[in-house]
């Protein structure tokens, strides 16, 4: 099965898209959700779309027909480019730290 490149990349830019509208605009941070969530780790969704690859890479079935068919694989690549992308690259261009990892 192939990648569907245009499903990673457009779930890439909405996430990151929602990402920094609630990190910005609304000044949501994992930090504050962890202790109102009353969550012990602090999750990245990084580590879902590690999960997402592996599994994804040895069971590779269609989980949704979107400009193709998507599969676990495809929706791994983009969670965890994604959050790269907001620790590495937009987190280090706007606060000048990638809190990563916080």
């Amino acid at each position: 099965m192939d990648i569907n490149w245009i499903f990673v990349i457009v779930l890439i830019v909405l996430i990151e898209g929602f990402s920094i509208l609630f990190r910005f605009k609304f000044g949501w941070r994992s930090k504050h959700l962890k202790q109102k969530l009353k969550i012990s780790p602090k999750m990245h969704h990084m580590f879902f779309g590690f999960a997402f690859l592996v599994f994804g890479w040895y069971y590779r079935f269609t989980i949704i027909n979107l400009w193709g068919p998507v599969s676990l694989f495809d929706l791994g690549i983009a969670l965890t480019v994604s959050d790269m992308i907001h620790h590495f690259i937009v987190l280090k261009l706007i606060k000048g730290d990638t809190e990563f990892p916080e």
